[in-house]
């Protein structure tokens, strides 16, 4: 009998990191992103100190971290809800100037300020039906 073992998230994210990224530059910044990513799949800690520790330019990190964002599951390496909505949605083909404006403005949601939410959300497609 073969002994199974749940394979855990960073498991996980490590094995798909060679497959996304040949840089050796950029592979080291992915394994350290990865090793940052909290049980809930976020990355909490700011990337301009992460430039500073490791001496690349935060163009760079934030340029592997977003091809990170693509990672399975769908969500991780976000830094806040809004995000990891967003890269969910996205995912899932659903994001759309809508979904952009509930999400930049979850605060409102969470208040249940629903007039403010609906206004707000009116405000930003109307934005984006003028500027298309």
């Amino acid at each position: 009998a073969f002994a199974t073992s749940e394979v855990s998230l960073r498991e996980h994210l490590s094995a798909q990191l060679p497959l996304t990224i040949s840089d050796p530059g950029e592979r080291l910044i992915g394994q350290y992103l990865i090793d940052l990513v909290d049980e809930a799949g976020y990355v909490t800690d700011a990337l301009d100190q992460l430039s500073l520790k490791l001496g690349a330019p935060i163009e760079m990190i934030e340029g592997v971290l977003t091809k990170l964002q693509g990672f399975d599951p769908a969500g991780v390496f976000a830094r806040s809800l809004a995000e990891c909505l967003a890269l969910q949605l996205k995912d899932q083909n659903r994001y759309d100037p809508m979904m952009a404006a509930l999400l930049a403005n979850l605060d409102l949601l969470a208040a249940r300020n629903l007039n403010a939410l609906r206004k707000a959300i009116g405000e930003a497609l109307g934005a984006a039906v003028t500027l298309e």
